[in-house]
């Protein structure tokens, strides 16, 4: 029996070449991949060790405590310190504490299951003070402990809590969104010549107009509060007493009300003068000057009001009233909302998806009606409006407004006895209602994918051509994300015909919204992304019934995380040439449109000219400034990360002959029983890059791999005449192991005897291993 036991970590065999550096980190010398690819997989190559991998188990299925406390017992066979000569005492130490926190991870379920979301560090966190588990943290207030709770317990009271926490920081973040729109009027800079030509000059600038809007949500449920107080007074003996002690996660499909409150004041401004009577000094005589007195805001639009929404659940498990009402409304969302300012409103939305053949997809239908002022003066107005999917991007839509209606004369005659219909005569031509419209059109999305896991899993679908997918519960992909709209308005005052058309410029790849990293389903944290931010691109543009032609082009960009910054250049109405520049964040909006050129003096040239000037400044600082300097810093970064790599492999080398060293008497005990019995004896197990043939004409016959001996570690695996190592497991850090080439395709090699019979296997890094088998028989 030849096995190649020595323990000092390189093989023997022809496979492994010494002198292999780990330079091969390099781009050009890692397979053919892009810089950015390269970038995330040297990002998310981590430090962490995988618990299960570092017992030989697998993730799926999940081990059972058994075989957590075989692994366990087999591992503290080589590594307590106890069974360890003096001089390697101080190694098996520090070996043996990292299996025990392993092993005490594993076998706590409660552990386990934030482990299997959060990780090693997951664990620590929520283990310390004000972490979930820890003192002071959301475990302590609980009527009854975790300690009670079983592992499917214990998992959704979990996700609850950090959805809360996400909540709750996202309530910090947009609790509340407010918007600032400022008009300035720079039109003083063209001047009319005396011989009939235009003329620049420095402009005055002059605030027109200002505006600012404020808005909150909040969650609302009076009848949850009547709900919980009616459940104190009578105690009813059928409640499940062991649901209401646990927290559990919010569920998306729970009825769920919310409270906003909204105000805006907007209007223009004005300066106005001030005469001034006062005696002159010098003359001693009574003289009057006018005074210009600070801008003065002058108020066209005044609002202050609220709405409560509610969500009606289509799921009937109510009373016979409650079930009756879900029978109607299931799955409809209601809105009663009302205003004190500028005057007292109220208003009832609903909105029901109807389907028109049973199958097929629904007609989202809603309806709205309105009381402006009192209910005997003028009828309520009505806005109804239909929506439908159509394929995988198009939705059709359809509005149409009722605007003012007045009581008939046959309605008033009726009441006439009782009460008296319509306004008062001298109030009738001074009230301000909404004219009444119809509007029709068609917008395709960009395509879309079904979103990560971290949306709702009833929201997925797999084929993008499912007639149930929703294209608002997807996320786009594409690189363009292009988008377009066409739209139709009628109105007694107007006719319009509208055209919009958006994609994203300077990118690669499509710029994913930011979702909710916590569900039903468990933690899935969001990917960082190195690629370029694009520039989303929209072009907004509007034909009059007398052919007059008004237009905007803008261009919006993200910076850093969650702000937006964007230019439009375009003509609105009998205003002339605006620019406009904006800038949001987490629902927080500023918006500074400029009037820079009067109506009169816009012609072709001077558009073409405002639209390619901003462009193609913003390419030039795009192309020769942003872009090389994220290259800078890439490379940069990625000479940081293949440092740190290369310390890593190091350090995890050097723990592996430590771990050898220690398995070695213990292993070499165990083959030799294996060799008496004719059972699985592990001749020479090597891990890593094989070599490769080179190319023709190079001077050596073979480029070097980067294989090391794994024979030992492999060999303290074998149980009962068998190795079983799951595709689950990452192979690279299994005790005795470590990754001698990082982000590397690698093989396992394993060269073994049974039953006095030579055998070789050779399996990739995420293939499973078992042995012996008669296919792995050498002939």
């Amino acid at each position: 029996m030849d096995s190649n036991l020595n323990g000092d970590g390189v093989a023997g065999s022809q496979w492994w070449t010494t002198g292999a550096n780990h330079d091969s980190l390099d781009p050009a010398d890692a397979p053919q991949q892009e810089e950015d690819s390269y970038y995330d997989q040297l990002s998310s190559h981590t430090d962490d060790i995988d618990y299960y991998s570092l017992l030989a188990l697998p993730r799926d299925p999940p081990p059972t405590d058994a075989q957590i406390r075989a692994a366990y017992r087999t591992l503290t066979l080589s590594f307590h310190p106890d069974k360890q000569p003096p001089h390697l005492r101080e190694t098996a130490t520090k070996q043996f504490d990292r299996i025990r926190t392993a092993y005490e991870t594993l076998v706590d379920p409660k552990k386990r299951v934030v482990y299997d979301m959060l990780g090693e560090e997951g664990v620590k966190a929520e283990w310390r003070a004000r972490g979930a588990m820890g003192m002071g943290g959301e475990a302590e207030k609980l009527e009854v402990g975790v300690k009670a709770m079983d592992q499917k317990q214990f998992r959704s009271w979990f996700l609850g809590v950090m959805k809360k926490r996400e909540r709750k920081l996202l309530d910090d973040m947009v609790g509340s969104k407010g918007s600032i729109q400022l008009n300035i009027d720079a039109r003083s800079m063209f001047y009319r010549k005396f011989d009939g030509s235009s003329g620049l000059r420095v402009p005055t600038l002059k605030a027109t107009s200002y505006t600012v809007g404020y808005n909150f949500k909040t969650p609302f449920s009076p009848s949850r509060w009547i709900r919980l107080s009616t459940r104190e007074d009578e105690k009813e003996e059928d409640e499940d007493e062991e649901d209401k002690k646990y927290e559990k996660i919010p569920d998306a499909s729970e009825e769920e009300t919310e409270l906003e409150i909204h105000a805006g004041i907007g209007g223009k401004l004005q300066h106005f003068k001030q005469v001034v009577e006062f005696e002159n000094p010098d003359t001693g005589k009574e003289e009057t000057q006018e005074i210009l007195l600070p801008l003065v805001l002058i108020s066209q639009n005044l609002t202050l009001g609220a709405t409560v929404r509610h969500a009606i659940s289509p799921d009937a498990n109510g009373g016979a009233a409650r079930n009756a009402l879900k029978a109607g409304f299931g799955g409809s969302i209601i809105e009663v909302g009302g205003s004190i300012l500028p005057s007292p409103t109220v208003h009832t939305t609903i909105t029901k998806a109807v389907p028109l053949v049973k199958g097929t997809r629904p007609l989202q239908v809603s309806l709205q009606t309105s009381f402006s002022d009192s209910p005997w003066k003028f009828p309520p107005t009505f806005v109804a409006s239909a929506t439908r999917q159509f394929g995988v991007r198009k939705i059709a839509f359809c509005n149409w407004g009722s605007g003012q209606l007045f009581w008939p004369e046959l309605v008033k005659t009726i009441f006439s006895p009782v009460v008296s219909l319509g306004p008062l005569e001298d109030t009738t031509l001074i009230h301000s209602g909404q004219p009444s419209k119809f509007e029709i059109g068609l917008v395709a999305l960009p395509l879309r994918r079904p979103a990560h896991s971290g949306r709702r899993a009833e929201d997925q679908e797999e084929d993008l051509g499912d007639e149930d997918m929703d294209p608002l519960e997807h996320v786009a992909i594409g690189n363009s994300q292009e988008s377009w709209s066409c739209q139709i308005h009628t109105s007694p005052a107007a006719l319009q015909l509208s055209v919009n058309y958006a994609r994203n410029l300077f990118t690669s790849k499509p710029e994913e919204p930011i979702w909710s990293e916590w569900n039903q389903e468990g933690y899935h944290p969001h990917s960082p992304s190195c690629d370029p931010r694009p520039v989303r691109l929209e072009i907004v543009t509007t034909i009059g019934v007398d052919l007059s032609l008004g237009w905007m082009v803008s261009g919006t960009r993200r910076f850093g995380d969650f702000t937006r910054m964007g230019l439009g250049i375009g003509v609105e109405g009998h205003k002339g040439l605006v620019f406009s520049l904006s800038w949001n964040r987490l629902g927080q909006s500023i918006k500074l449109p400029i009037v820079v050129c009067p109506l009169e003096f816009v012609s072709e040239n001077l558009s073409t000219l405002a639209v390619v000037v901003p462009w193609a400044t913003y390419s030039a600082v795009e192309f020769c400034v942003l872009r090389p300097r994220e290259r800078r810093r890439r490379r940069q970064e990625i000479a940081r990360q293949r440092k740190r790599l290369r310390k890593l492999v190091g350090k995890r080398k050097a723990d592996s002959a430590q771990a050898i060293s220690l398995m070695r008497e213990q292993v070499k005990r165990k083959q030799a029983r294996e060799g008496s019995r004719d059972g699985l004896v592990i001749l020479l197990a090597e891990y890593g890059v094989p070599p490769s043939p080179r190319k023709k004409g190079d001077k050596d016959t073979e480029s070097s791999g980067e294989m090391i001996d794994v024979t030992i570690p492999m060999a303290a695996l074998v149980d009962q005449g068998q190795l079983v190592i799951s595709h689950k497991v990452i192979k690279s850090q299994i005790l005795g192991f470590y990754d001698p080439a990082p982000l590397r395709p690698k093989v396992l090699r394993i060269r073994y005897l049974f039953s006095g019979q030579e055998h070789f296997v050779e399996v990739d890094d995420s293939e499973a291993l078992m042995c012996p088998m008669k296919s792995h028989l050498e002939r």
